[in-house]
């Protein structure tokens, strides 16, 4: 199976965080959880890139929406 590099940018990661600490307001299991099935999820990608399209909506953006 081909494997893709996949790089996470830098304010993708800074939201990342965000959004762990904002989760963690309320439940640090939940952001933790959270954290962890995000990260999965996107180091999937590097066997998987295909599995996640650009949303039906992407054509009135300027930037890809994922689905």
């Amino acid at each position: 199976m081909k494997k893709y590099i996949v790089e996470i940018l830098g304010n993708a990661v800074e939201k990342i965080e965000n959004i762990t600490d904002y989760i963690t307001e309320d439940s640090i299991t939940n952001a933790l959880n959270w954290y962890e099935d995000t990260t999965k999820k996107i180091r999937s990608l590097d066997s998987m890139p295909e599995r996640c399209p650009s949303a039906d909506e992407n054509p009135y953006f300027d930037f890809e929406v994922p689905c």
